[in-house]
């Protein structure tokens, strides 16, 4: 990204970041939230979580297709370990503590989660104060939208992924832990649990910097055994998402190789993987391609890929302009 000109907040993140990251002998990373004030100036957070989570409930009593996704969703969450029911001695001993109410997102496109649950780290707690009030965002640590699009553009054999459940990824330190904790249970006969996320949880303001970041140290850290995937990693990466190129078949199926090793060092899977060659594709198990979206006012078939929609059969980016709820315009970009 050049030379960066950072405010003293964004100095004191990348410090923080500096100070307090280490990786896990399993290969992935652990992080404190980057607190600009100390956690005692939150108040109280569990009534109003509570509450939340009733009226929640009730709604997914209403709807009992988006009710199995949210159970499915949460119960993956504690199996992988990203989640941790608490005992009422284990919840008194930790303190302070923050509760964030959570809701679901439905996104039927996808062709992995159909539901999201997401944290509210922006809730007020009962003094006003919120977890995000005192969480550093930190500064931009990878290059703009238009620039990797522009760069994309220039490769002869261009591929795109995304890191699957990137966030689950990057652990919380246990100190920290009681700050992410949220309320749920199974059916309304059994009592309402706390939970405690112990990875970077979607919703906090400090989570952008914190992933971005620790896929930076894992490249830098892995540049050694990975030179070349290295310097393409650092430039092909918006957040999660990876779309980059090279000019011949032979070179990026390398390069594909080499990409999915070093970041699987760091816990992190390449997935959704497309491109406009045949090749890059047939060696994947078919659940790790990108299943293709169909238009409805055309006969494409294709995906987004950072904000846009790109056909990887013909390698052309399409805009879709929508005026009174009509698509009126397709325009095409090579």
């Amino acid at each position: 990204m050049g030379n960066k000109i950072l405010t003293k907040e964004e100095k004191a993140r990348e410090k923080h970041f500096e100070l307090n990251t280490r990786r896990l002998e399993i290969g992935h990373y652990e992080v404190r939230l980057p607190l600009s004030d100390t956690a005692d100036k939150l108040g109280d957070s569990y009534d109003t979580a509570r509450v939340k989570f009733l009226k929640l409930e009730q709604r997914l009593l209403k709807q009992p297709q988006l009710r199995k996704y949210y159970s499915g969703f949460l119960e993956e969450y504690v199996q992988l370990g990203h989640m941790t029911p608490l005992g009422a001695a284990e919840v008194k001993r930790n303190s302070p503590d923050f509760y964030m109410p959570h809701y679901g997102v439905l996104k039927e496109t996808s062709s992995t989660t159909k539901l999201r649950v997401m944290f509210n780290g922006s809730e007020k707690s009962s003094n006003g104060v919120s977890l995000n009030d005192i969480l550093m965002t930190g500064p931009k640590v990878q290059d703009g939208l238009l620039d990797i699009v522009q760069r994309f553009r220039l490769h002869k054999i261009v591929m795109s992924a995304d890191v699957g459940k990137m966030y689950r990824q990057i652990w919380v330190h246990p100190d920290d832990r009681s700050l992410q904790r949220s309320l749920c249970r199974k059916t309304p006969d059994q009592l309402i649990t706390t939970y405690e996320l112990n990875t970077v949880t979607y919703g906090t303001a400090s989570v952008p910097f914190l992933i971005t970041s620790c896929l930076q140290q894992l490249i830098e850290d892995e540049a050694i055994n990975y030179p070349e995937a290295a310097k393409i990693a650092m430039n092909g990466f918006y957040v999660y998402d990876l779309i980059t190129g090279t000019d011949g078949v032979d070179s990026a199926l390398c390069l594909q190789q080499d990409l999915i090793d070093k970041l699987k060092k760091g816990g992190f899977t390449l997935r959704k993987w497309l491109s406009n060659h045949p090749a890059l594709l047939e060696h994947l198990p078919p659940e790790e391609v990108e299943r293709k979206l169909s238009l409805s006012f055309g006969n494409e078939d294709v995906v987004k890929a950072l904000g846009l929609l790109w056909n990887s059969t013909t390698d052309k980016l399409i805009f879709c302009v929508q005026i009174n709820q009509t698509i009126l315009q397709q325009k095409e970009v090579y």
